[in-house]
């Protein structure tokens, strides 16, 4: 009946709804969901709706299927038995009032009216129910002293994930999370005050929840006992160790006895203590944050080990035997003394007196009164506070025999030779051996020679007890020998000896001399050494003999040498020569073996020094620093060095300078280097040098090539200040003497036109300053000021009106003032119109061209009408053609080398030159040189350059 009913709605839908099912057959759009309320998570009790959102209005049917149920379509909701908990609207689902029964995945759908074929929403819609977050997990692990604690706290069942998850220790938030099942809070170096409870509190849409732990903080154990370190006992005793242990939790106490577990408990009680019971205590003290242990010796006292007899260290006479022994166990008690027992081998009584017994730090023991050649047994025992130790293993000892009494005969030498010698003797006669004596087992040949004052026994050599001669070998040469020979038994004692013989080796001629060397040579000298004969032949070398010739030709020369020297120096030979020099030693016997060397004369000249701008490596201002190459440095002495200035007149030929040419003599420095001291600042010179040998007799070189170098112009690194900078009669005038910096000089001093002015007496004025109360114009002039390290300010103070340059470092004013202006002021116009008119260097600013040019690096000065200062002396290349006088603060002056190359043109005499400069925009300033006064008196008219900076005016 019911699929009646289906077909009858299906087809009223087609015949009512035909254009819309044409429309979803065409699309085949499946239907989609809405919630309210939205999400999948839905509190208790809440009345939820599903929405099935299509576009046309079909049959619509729901179905449901456990929550992650796959491969199944699920059940009809009006089919299912909880339909009738379920309102069913048209394209709605409602719950009324959702709760776990309702967990399921859901699906609409619905019917085609054409095909009759279901089209479902292509999946399902969960609807999960919340979950308030309980319980809560807050996990807090016992842990550590000083290790990092970790709290976990999380809310697995929570659903949906809490708004917030937090951490509080008391009202103390200590960790806060928001939409996060699970949260951590780590404690890095616990300590004891971190223990304690914890709190954890969690909230979501379903409720909220919270939860505790307690932080159980955990320390080592700590262990100690009242006993010391080490127990000692006698046996017998008793001893009670105690070891008391503190931590967190309690730890159980274990003793250990040698490692191995003993007894529990804090308390270890030893009774009737015997020597097993000696050993190592150990008190483990033990929690769950680990263990500490402490450790106690016990030792029980008992009689010492038995001593043991060193036979390798025991020493014997053919009366007394010193016995020696070690003592390794004392029984944990001193030993207090040693028992030594000894008896005759044959005998059977121990002998054991108190003169034997030794002293309780002594290992030995001497027994004198001894027969020689006797066997005796020794036996020790030691003693402590406990009883005495068993005695030691016997030991039998054998005492040395006495010497052989009677000797070798009839000593006598048979051939003599340089190093060996043949000796004769007859044996010793011994009918009987007496007991306390040993057969002579072997002769022994000593033989001594005398070493100055002293006798030495040279060697002993020994053979068997039938031979009757021996040959000596290894004997120096000519040396006096004393021979005797000895009968040795088994002991240590050698016979009476035979007679004495004295035997005198042979001599030789000498060895060779050896390592024949050519120390030094010059050209008419060579300096030879050697060194003396291994083997003097037996006889005190006389002297030496020293030959030598040309190669290959020339006279043979013979010198004779003391023995004593082992160098000779060798004269009056030809430069340039290759020289065969032998020598011989000579003794009383003749001449040895010769030993030759060669050697070569040097040339009779130096070379000529080569000057390049190379060998200038420092150019002061006084001075001139050069190292020179030469072929022989250390055959030079000195060096002498000619140099003169320059002309005033352009250089024509720089090859040919013209002057007076000034010699010195130097010697070069430990460094090699020769310094020309003694000239004129900021000048020019024309240098040239050659080497003076040390010997007189080789020839100078010629004087080297010119080299044109120069001095560093003089610059004070002081500024001195006028304030005012002109003045006016009447005004006061302060001078400041400064650094670059603007640090005050120390302990400056003042000069007016060379003259020192008296120190200021106000105690206003500091101590680097100079004030003029009342200015008059016999104050205009040259004002220095000079510190403590000789540096150097100056300034030139002027009257205001009166039109005059100034001069750097007393360069004298000369040529027309007036005329150089004028001239100046032409050049500077004539410049800005050849600037424009090329195009070159030219910028706009506020209407005003500027034209860059590059400044001198000479002292320069700014002229106006009312100052006259020092203008800033480091480079600068802007300069504008818009002159304006303004007082500019002095800078420091940077000493460097003359700019000019060495053979750059300069003008004709009389021509007047001008530059720009300035150092700031809308600044100028025009220095006008006249080259006339580049002349100096004192050089001829054909010198080639100016010997002195040129002066310079400034506009």
């Amino acid at each position: 009946m019911s699929l009646a009913v289906v077909l009858v709605l299906a087809t009223m839908l087609i015949s009512s709804h035909a254009a819309d099912l044409t429309l979803f057959r065409r699309n085949h759009q499946p239907p989609t969901f809405d919630a309210y309320p939205f999400g999948e998570t839905i509190v208790a009790g809440t009345r939820v709706t599903l929405i099935c959102n299509t576009t046309r209005t079909p049959f619509i049917a729901w179905f449901y299927r456990p929550v992650g149920q796959t491969g199944s379509t699920g059940q009809n909701v009006v089919l299912s038995v909880l339909k009738n908990n379920f309102t069913v609207e048209p394209q709605k689902l409602i719950i009324p009032s959702f709760a776990k029964l309702y967990e399921f995945d859901y699906e609409c759908s619905y019917q085609d009216p054409d095909n009759l074929n279901i089209a479902r929403n292509g999946g399902f819609f969960t609807l999960y129910l919340a979950v308030a977050p309980e319980p809560i997990v807050f996990d807090t692990p016992n842990v550590n002293q000083s290790s990092t604690a970790t709290l976990t706290c999380s809310t697995p069942a929570a659903r949906p994930k809490p708004d917030y998850i937090e951490i509080h220790r008391a009202s103390t938030l200590l960790a806060r999370a928001q939409n996060v099942s699970t949260i951590t809070h780590r404690i890095s170096n616990v300590k004891l005050s971190d223990a304690g409870t914890y709190s954890c509190s969690a909230e979501n849409k379903a409720g909220k929840g919270s939860g505790s732990s307690v932080l159980v903080v955990q320390t080592i154990p700590k262990v100690s006992s009242p006993n010391a370190t080490q127990v000692t006992t006698p046996q017998g005793s008793s001893a009670a160790l105690l070891c008391e242990a503190t931590g967190i939790p309690d730890p159980v106490v274990q003793w250990l006895k040698d490692g191995v577990a003993f007894r529990q408990g804090s308390l270890l009680q030893l009774v009737d203590l015997k020597e097993v019971d000696t050993a190592k205590y150990t008190c483990v003290g033990r929690n769950d944050a680990g263990q500490k242990t402490l450790e106690i010796n016990v030792f029980v006292q008992i009689p010492p080990g038995a001593p043991s007899v060193d036979e390798a260290s025991t020493t014997k006479t053919n009366v007394t035997i010193t016995l020696s022994w070690k003592q390794e166990l004392d029984g944990y008690s001193p030993i207090v003394a040693y028992e030594v027992q000894y008896k005759a081998s044959t005998d059977s009584t121990w002998m054991t007196s108190l003169n034997f017994t030794a002293k309780h730090t002594d290992t030995s023991f001497t027994v004198s009164g001894l027969d020689p050649y006797v066997n005796y047994d020794f036996r020790v025992s030691a003693m402590n506070a406990l009883g005495a130790s068993p005695h030691s293993n016997v030991s039998t000892i054998r005492t040395h025999p006495n010497a052989p009494r009677v000797g070798p005969t009839n000593l006598s030498n048979g051939t003599v030779g340089l190093q060996t010698a043949v000796v004769n003797w007859d044996l010793a006669v011994v009918q009987v051996v007496p007991p306390n004596e040993a057969s002579i087992l072997y002769y022994e040949v000593a033989y001594t020679f005398t070493s100055g004052q002293d006798v030495v026994e040279s060697s002993k050599s020994t053979v068997s007890n039938t031979t009757k001669s021996l040959t000596l070998t290894q004997l120096a040469k000519g040396t006096t020998y004393e021979v005797a020979v000895y009968a040795r038994n088994s002991g240590p004692y050698r016979s009476p000896p035979s007679n004495k013989i004295v035997i005198v080796t042979e001599t030789s001629l000498p060895d060779a001399p050896t390592q024949l060397t050519v120390v030094s040579s010059t050209a008419t000298t060579v300096n030879v050494s050697w060194m003396a004969p291994l083997d003097a032949g037996g006889l005190p070398i006389l002297r030496y003999e020293v030959r030598y010739s040309v190669m290959g030709a020339g006279e043979v020369i013979t010198e004779v040498v003391e023995s004593s020297r082992l160098s000779y120096s060798i004269r009056g030979l030809g430069p340039a020569r290759q020289y065969q020099i032998t020598v011989w030693a000579v003794n009383a016997k003749g001449r040895s073996e010769s030993v030759t060397a060669i050697a070569r004369t040097q040339s009779s000249t130096f070379n000529a020094i080569e000057l390049t701008p190379r060998s200038v490596v420092r150019n002061g201002e006084r001075e001139i620093d050069f190292v020179f190459e030469t072929v022989q440095p250390d055959a030079v002495a000195s060096y002498d060095i000619q140099f003169t200035m320059p002309g005033s007149r352009e250089i024509a030929d720089p090859a040919e300078p013209q002057g007076v040419w000034k010699t010195r003599s130097i010697e070069a420095n430990a460094d090699g280097i020769v310094r020309l001291e003694g000239l004129e600042p900021g000048h020019f010179y024309f240098v040239r040098a050659k080497a003076v040998p040390q010997s007189p007799e080789i020839a100078s070189a010629n004087y080297s090539n010119e080299l044109l170098t120069y001095t560093e112009y003089f610059l004070g690194i002081l500024e001195l200040i006028a304030r005012p900078s002109s003045f006016k009669i009447g005004e006061t005038v302060t001078l400041t003497c400064q650094t670059p910096e603007g640090d005050a000089a120390q302990n400056a001093t003042f000069y007016f036109n060379g003259k020192p002015l008296p120190p200021a007496s106000d105690e206003d004025i500091l101590p680097n300053q100079y004030r003029i109360d009342v200015a008059t114009e016999s104050d205009d002039g040259i004002y220095k000021c000079v510190d403590v390290n000789k540096d150097e300010g100056e300034v030139n103070l002027q009257l205001a009106g009166k039109y005059r340059s100034t001069r750097s470092k007393g360069a004298p004013i000369a040529g027309g003032v007036a005329v150089a202006v004028i001239v100046g002021i032409c050049l500077l116009i004539a410049l800005v119109w050849y600037c424009r008119s090329r195009g070159q260097g030219e910028k706009k600013d506020g209407g005003e061209v500027h034209t860059q040019v590059t400044q001198k690096r000479n002292p320069v000065h700014v002229v106006d009408e009312e100052a006259v200062i020092d203008a800033p002396r480091r480079s600068t290349t802007a300069a504008t053609t818009t002159a304006r006088a303004t007082e500019i603060p002095m800078q420091p002056i940077a000493k460097s080398k003359p700019s000019p190359p060495p053979y750059s043109r300069e003008p004709e005499p009389g021509f007047v030159s001008a530059s720009m400069m300035s150092s700031n925009p809308g600044y100028g300033q025009v220095t006008l040189r006249d080259s006339s006064a580049d002349r100096i008196s004192e050089s001829p008219p054909s010198s080639r350059r100016a010997s002195s900076p040129p002066r310079e005016t400034a506009v």
